[in-house]
């Protein structure tokens, strides 16, 4: 049995702007063209002005002027898209030069960020509280201050100078309180805006097949990514399992199964007390939010021997949980990092270039260790293969041959 298991690079290879810099430089421009400060422009120049903003991102959108229509009649989602975006601390965060993002464009370069203020807050709890948790700054955070998280965090990392009176402990444990709140209720809304913007604004009738994918296939799909891209363009009746959720923009922000966050910190004996961030670890959000795990059925049935076919994917440690299931196993590799046995013969890792190997390499090692991962690669009997991508077809189309 065969299974195709896709990440963002494969949405990314068809010409989708799914990349984490491509939603922000969407939000940029949509909050332009939402505020006021185009009102005074006429519909044709509005339409010229929006046009040509988004063309530098991509040519893949539906035509969201002709959706517009007046600001008396204005589509809904754009209001709620707005709502989502407006004022909202994770993205200005990510905006800012603090957050550390400029050059990169993968979603687990935005889970790193995230990553980060979450272990910040929850290693520097202390100092924060001891240092003055201080009323000055709660009052940015109450009048929405867009500069509050990095200026927060960089205070924090400098070792918090004091720029207001201190605060009785119990007032500062309220303050804490209130700025989780406030932290969860933004992220929440950042996620709804990411679902918008994947289901909503882009327009997947103007995505085009690639050669890479004509004349082979796969007997099940495990993808990463919130689209229906694989199914839409090659198999529409391939059985599929959306593991962080699959974007729906025509359902409430709560109803949402879409999964972004962070893999475990914690060590051993901290993990499974201190849950004070457990709302943005992806475990959590794939259980709460209901997401589907037919996968491990299809995975744990003793007749499949099973052949994983990775396109896309950058194996990052924040999929652990799940990709552990999709490598393969020898004797040396369970003996290393606990890899649990299963029916997985082969793992077949495409990459893109060099680069993009050697990240995959780094992130494996994280995953299996130096030694499984050494023996599953370079073993008298490898079982797992890493395929340059323009080879990738070649590869599937001779082991068809083979089991045929």
């Amino acid at each position: 049995m065969n299974i195709l298991v896709i990440g963002n690079g494969f949405d990314i290879e068809h010409g989708i702007p799914s990349s984490y810099k491509n939603f922000l430089d969407f939000v940029d421009i949509f909050k332009i063209v939402y505020r006021e400060a185009t009102a005074k422009l006429n519909k044709a120049e509005r339409k010229a002005f929006f046009t040509q903003k988004l063309e530098k991102i991509s040519n893949i959108y539906r035509d969201i002027f002709g959706l517009w229509n007046t600001n008396e009649s204005i589509d809904p989602v754009f209001r709620e898209f707005y709502d989502m975006i407006s004022d909202n601390y994770w993205i200005n965060y990510f905006t800012d030069p603090i957050a550390r993002l400029e050059g990169k464009s993968n979603w687990v370069d935005i889970e790193a960020e995230i990553l980060h203020v979450i272990q910040t807050l929850t290693e520097k709890r202390e100092l924060i509280m001891q240092s003055g948790f201080d009323a000055t700054a709660m009052r940015n955070l109450n009048k929405k201050d867009k500069k509050f998280l990095p200026l927060f965090m960089e205070r924090v990392m400098n070792g918090w100078s004091e720029t207001g009176g201190k605060v009785e402990r119990k007032q500062q444990m309220s303050y804490w309180q209130q700025m989780k709140v406030v932290l969860q209720d933004d992220f929440s809304k950042l996620v709804r805006a990411l679902e918008l913007y994947i289901n909503y604004f882009i327009d997947f009738d103007k995505v085009n097949k690639r050669n890479i994918f004509d004349g082979i296939e796969f007997d099940y799909l495990i993808t990463f990514n919130y689209t229906n891209t694989y199914r839409t363009l090659y198999n529409s009746t391939i059985s599929q399992d959306f593991i962080h959720g699959q974007a729906q923009a025509n359902r409430n922000k709560e109803d949402s199964n879409v999964v972004l966050g962070i893999e475990e910190f914690l060590d051993e004996g901290q993990k499974d007390r201190d849950i004070e961030f457990i709302g943005y670890r992806k475990y959590y959000q794939r259980i709460v939010k209901h997401c589907d795990f037919s996968y491990r059925k299809v995975l744990n049935k003793p007749q499949n021997s099973l052949s994983i076919w990775f396109f896309g994917h950058s194996l990052a440690l924040s999929d652990k949980d799940i990709l552990i299931n999709l490598l393969p196993s020898s004797n040396l590799a369970s003996q290393f990092s606990k890899t649990p046995k299963n029916n997985v013969q082969k793992a077949y890792i495409c990459h893109y270039n060099q680069q993009t190997l050697e990240q995959q390499v780094v992130n494996l090692v994280q995953i299996l260790g130096q030694d499984a991962l050494n023996d599953l690669v370079c073993g008298a009997n490898p079982k797992i293969e890493f395929v340059f991508q323009g080879d990738f077809k070649g590869k599937r189309m001779i082991a068809m041959d083979a089991e045929r």
